[in-house]
């Protein structure tokens, strides 16, 4: 049987300043039988070099996903900025169960 084994990785945070989105829908004509699909693009950019940082495509699923952890993580960061301060977390969050995760 095969051991599982967890990927290490070491990145170095890069600051952005600006982030653009754009939702790519496709499909075909009205009359024929199709799959529609749509993708969010995320961009990060450093508007000092005009440089884009990071260009990423996810699912809409991921895109809701994210959306949760960002209101979540703003709500914490709110409530430490009026003096409500909770424990700070160590682990990253993650939205998709263990055997989902998907690294390319």
């Amino acid at each position: 049987m095969e051991e599982k084994r967890q990927l290490q990785t070491t990145t170095v945070p890069i600051f952005a300043d600006v982030v653009m989105v754009q939702t790519a829908n496709q499909g075909t004509d009205a009359n024929q039988k199709f799959k529609k699909s749509s993708h969010v693009r995320v961009s990060f950019v450093d508007s000092n070099t005009s440089r884009i940082l990071g260009d990423f495509v996810i699912s809409i699923s991921t895109a809701e996903a994210l959306k949760n952890i960002l209101e979540n993580s703003l709500s914490q960061a709110e409530n430490f900025q009026k003096g409500k301060t909770q424990k700070a977390e160590t682990k990253p969050k993650s939205t998709a169960p263990e055997n989902q995760r998907y690294i390319g």
